[in-house]
C-alpha cells in the first residue's frame, strides 16, 4: 500500500488533496503475490486521486479479521452511482469526472481480477452523502 500511495503523491498535491492512513499496530498479512496486490491497490488509489474533488480527502483504513486483511479506501468525490457500481468492474466501462478525460476502463477490472485470483474481493459503496469507498480484502496471510 505504502509503494502504491508514495507513486501518486505527487498527482494528488497537484490536486489539494489531504491523505488519512490508519492501520493496525500488528502489520496486516494477506496472501497475495506481492506486486499484483500493489497493482490492485495502485488502481483503487489513483481513482480515488482522479475522481475526487479539488482540495478533497482520501481516507485509506486497514484491519485484520478472522481469516482476512482489509484494506478500505474512501474518499471525497462525487461518489458512483447506485445503479453502476458493478459496471464500473466491467472492461471498457468509463465514468467521466467533469474536468478530466475518461480513463481507459480497465484499471477496475483489472484490479477486481487481482482479487479474484487471490480468492478475495473488491467492491464500491458509498463513503457516505458524498464520495466512494472500495473495500478490498484478501485472505490472511501466515508469518513466516
Amino acid at each position: 500500500m505504502k509503494e502504491a500511495k508514495e507513486s501518486l503523491c505527487s498527482y494528488a498535491e497537484s490536486r489539494r488533496l489531504a491523505w488519512s492512513v490508519t492501520l493496525p499496530e500488528e502489520r496486516l498479512l494477506a496472501r497475495a503475490d506481492l506486486e499484483l496486490a500493489r497493482l490492485a491497490v495502485y488502481q483503487v488509489l489513483h481513482n480515488a486521486v482522479r475522481y475526487n474533488r479539488e482540495g478533497g480527502r482520501i481516507e485509506i483504513r486497514g484491519k485484520g479479521d478472522p481469516g482476512r486483511a482489509l484494506l478500505v479506501v474512501s474518499d471525497t468525490g462525487p461518489g458512483v452511482p447506485l445503479a453502476r457500481r458493478e459496471n464500473i468492474f466491467s472492461c471498457w466501462a468509463r465514468t467521466r469526472a467533469e474536468d478530466r478525460p475518461a480513463g481507459l476502463g480497465l484499471g477496475l477490472p483489472l484490479c477486481r481480477a487481482i482479487m479474484t485470483l487471490h480468492q478475495g474481493r473488491v467492491e464500491c459503496g458509498s463513503a457516505g452523502e458524498t464520495g466512494s469507498q472500495f473495500v478490498m480484502e484478501w485472505p490472511k496471510g501466515e508469518r513466516k
